[in-house]
């Protein structure tokens, strides 16, 4: 069962022998998950692969728009992997980045089928190159930032890509909370920082490939597929 966030806090008091005090508020020690989660969230990026947390966005832009402003969700990615158009209404093609380095960037309405486009991605919108004449689809692929607790939200439980890794949130929130009353956070920082070296050592999930799998081990490719060629 994943733990919620009242669950954190009162771990998180119980580490800094605090439970039952009003030494902490709940809003401060949400405030010391959240800075914990960001930093787990990016090391868990890059220690298990681009795509470990990754998440599909589609929206649409024409003439009238060309760009779309922070995304289609209406927040900035932490990280963007691929940017797509849906050409002839049924494939996904791959967009190239725009080249920075090109100062005749075509600001110049054009139908996307002849004029295959570009993308630029910055902090606040996702530019195209040349902007589109027509209505098109579009699809970013990304790596989504965390989403923070809240002191209104303190039922929530934690998403499947968290739980696995909540000790690490309850050790970083003691280790602020320690550190506020001045008292001496070598023990549990040290428990926080080996768990650090624990995920990074970790492989992503999906780290194997097929032959990992006993009844397929050893089978060469022709033999795989030798059913098509007798068929």
């Amino acid at each position: 069962m994943n733990r919620t966030t009242q669950q954190l806090i009162d771990m998180a008091r119980r580490r800094c022998d605090a439970y039952g005090s009003d030494a902490f508020t709940d809003a401060e020690i949400v405030d010391y998950l959240n800075m914990t989660l960001w930093e787990l969230h990016g090391i868990l990026a890059d220690s298990h692969g681009d795509d470990y947390l990754s998440t599909v966005l589609t929206g649409s832009v024409s003439g009238s728009e060309p760009t779309l402003v922070n995304s289609p969700t209406g927040s900035s990615p932490y990280r963007i992997l691929r940017v797509d158009w849906l050409r002839d209404g049924d494939t996904w093609t791959p967009m190239h980045r725009a080249n920075l380095a090109d100062a005749r960037w075509d600001t110049t309405l054009e139908d996307w089928d002849g004029y295959p486009p570009s993308y630029r991605y910055t902090a606040t919108a996702t530019y195209f190159y040349p902007p589109s004449k027509n209505a098109e689809s579009v699809r970013l692929i990304i790596v989504p930032h965390p989403t923070d607790f809240s002191t209104t939200a303190l039922s929530a439980v934690l998403p499947d890509w968290l739980e696995p890794w909540y000790q690490y949130l309850v050790l970083g929130a003691a280790v602020h909370m320690l550190d506020r009353i001045e008292t001496d956070v070598g023990v549990v920082a040290g428990l926080k920082t080996a768990m650090k070296a624990f995920i990074e050592r970790g492989k992503p999930v999906d780290d194997h490939g097929y032959q990992v799998i006993n009844d397929v081990e050893g089978v060469t490719d022709a033999e795989r597929y030798w059913t098509r060629w007798v068929s």
